[in-house]
């Protein structure tokens, strides 16, 4: 009999209750038949020379591919258990386990066929009509290797796909139309590198199956997350590597199960322990979904928990949604004021009033700067205000700036001073009662502003200049050696940025380029004298004080 079918009926099988006889010979992987000596050693009968590569007793490859088989009495560094070419990785049980990828594809996405498969012939078929547990542990696995090409994901679920006999295939992937997909118990990602996740899934038998094969088959890929390199770019494959331990199929019984919900709101404060009970009063063994192992789980904190309790045969599932208050609003109020007494007024019509002053009123009185709270329950909500009572002066201890003394260009006007939150008033020494203002003449201006309780004042000079025709360039010059004009430079009247400086001869040449405002033009064009004749320069510049790029174009006579 059976009360619900949800997801949660999957955890059914971990309770201990549940002891079958499991049909998969050599479950863990110990028994061999030779220690690997490298990777790929899980060999496939189709493969030659075979049976002489034989490393692991029971279990074969039902494709050419290489499933890794891993044991710590081998000598190779790569196939050893717990260290070898994926890190540090113990076995679950023993000292051994096996390896296969079951998921590649190519960078966009598309799946490439590579993949390796388990396979090994149970001791006894399965009985029609009978309802098996299949279950192992599985655990991602990659080398963390910044330079790799690819990445490395984790998949929702593996594959175990039962035939009557062995299936080998020359080509993945394999087809198998009987399978059951195993994953965990919350049907997440199988994504754990730290630790063994046990995963699992329920197979009704069609009777005289005896093969067992883990792996992804044709068509059928689960969901999958990247987990390694998180956001690399530059990869040129993508791939789901699994080591695997434990397998196991056993008979599982019929069991009734049992859900039941709570939904239940306190308004209590301080929050009181709430005790839940799971509605199984008999039950073999309980497990809460905080890890709690007794009948009863005590909690002084809203959200949601689960019982799972199992006997013999019946599942009792309980689920506990607790929330503390239909809602919790928190306000902060900052208070800045001159004085060091200051009443706060709480919320009106409180069942209580929970001051960090141990006051218990509505109103309260405080006489020094400070953080003060406030909490109160009104009609099952909590409110929780925070009062932030801060001296003025502290807050504008810098006092205020205009900035430094500057030089600016007459015809590029720049506007001085900024508002200020906490101010009152503004007054200038040019008479302006505004925040800011734009001055038309050099001098010195004065700005003083007022809140509620001080006043700060500052001043700053400024230089207005003729930011036009910074640079000069002579029309001529005789580069003949006699020491007299013999260099070409230019001349300036102001700070001069981002200078550059190109001279052309009439046929378009380039003969002199500088971006040095001290370097001069010698007349020399290509380690020779320049022709006599008309050149045409071109320069560019900024200064500190103008906006954008000034643009200056010519033309100079060479003379000899």
């Amino acid at each position: 009999m059976k009360h619900i079918l949800t997801p949660t009926l999957f955890i059914i099988a971990t309770s201990a209750s549940i002891a079958q006889v499991n049909l998969v010979p050599n479950p863990s992987f110990e028994d061999i038949i030779n220690c690997p000596s490298g990777f790929g050693q899980i060999v496939c009968p189709l493969n030659t020379p075979y049976p002489f590569l034989q490393t692991v007793d029971k279990w074969i490859s039902p494709v050419p591919n290489s499933p890794d088989y891993y044991n710590a009495c081998t000598a190779d560094p790569y196939a050893d258990v717990p260290y070898n070419f994926m890190g540090y990785k113990p076995a679950h049980t023993g000292n051994a386990y096996a390896g296969i990828v079951v998921y590649s594809a190519t960078a966009a996405g598309q799946q490439v066929g590579y993949q390796e498969y388990l396979q090994v012939p149970l001791d006894s078929a399965l009985r029609a009509g009978q309802r098996y547990l299949v279950s192992c542990f599985a655990r991602p696995a990659f080398v963390r290797d910044s330079f790799s090409a690819f990445k490395a994901m984790a998949l929702q679920w593996i594959n175990a796909g039962f035939s009557d006999n062995t299936v080998l295939q020359n080509n993945p992937p394999l087809l198998i139309l009987s399978e059951v997909p195993m994953q965990d118990s919350a049907m997440e990602f199988i994504a754990d590198t730290t630790g063994w996740t046990f995963i699992y899934g329920y197979y009704t038998a069609r009777g005289g199956e005896r093969w067992l094969t883990l792996g992804n088959f044709y068509n059928k890929y689960p969901p999958l997350i990247e987990i390694y390199p998180l956001n690399n770019t530059h990869v040129s494959s993508v791939h789901g590597y699994y080591m695997i331990d434990d397998v196991s199929v056993t008979a599982a019984p019929p069991c009734d199960t049992d859900v039941y919900s709570h939904d239940t709101t306190l308004c209590t404060y301080p929050a009181l322990p709430y005790i839940m009970n799971s509605s199984a009063t008999n039950a073999n063994s309980y497990r809460w979904s905080n890890g709690g192992t007794s009948r009863t789980l005590a909690t002084n904190g809203g959200g949601t928990y689960w019982c799972i309790a199992a006997n013999d045969c019946d599942v009792i599932i309980d689920t506990y949604h607790i929330a503390y208050y239909t809602d919790t609003i928190t306000t902060a109020i900052e208070t800045v004021t001159c004085d060091t007494v200051h009443t706060f007024s709480s919320r009106p019509g409180a069942a209580l009033y929970r001051w960090s002053t141990g006051d218990s009123t509505q109103n309260i009185t405080v006489y020094q700067y400070g953080n003060y709270t406030c909490t109160s329950l009104v009609n099952c909500t909590l409110y929780i205000d925070e009062y932030d009572v801060s001296p003025l002066e502290n807050l504008q201890a810098e006092g205020i700036s205009l900035g430094n003394d500057t030089t600016l260009c007459s015809d590029a006007p720049l506007t001085i001073g900024r508002s200020y939150d906490f101010a009152r008033s503004y007054r200038w020494s040019s008479g302006d009662t505004t925040c800011c203002i734009t001055p038309s003449a050099t001098g010195t201006y004065t700005l003083t502003v007022r809140d509620k309780c001080f006043e700060y004042r500052d001043s700053v000079h400024l230089h207005l200049q003729n930011c036009n025709n910074c640079i000069w360039v002579p029309n001529a010059f005789s580069p003949n050696r006699d020491g007299i004009n013999d260099k070409l430079g230019v001349r300036t009247s102001c700070v001069v940025n981002n200078f550059s400086w190109h001279i052309y001869n009439r046929w378009g040449q380039l003969v002199f380029s500088t971006h040095d405002i001290n370097t001069r033009w010698n007349g020399m064009f290509k380690a020779d004298l320049a022709p006599v004749g008309t050149y045409y320069y071109h320069i560019s510049y900024s200064t500190p004080i103008s906006s954008g790029v000034q643009m200056l174009r010519g033309d100079i006579t060479l003379l000899r």
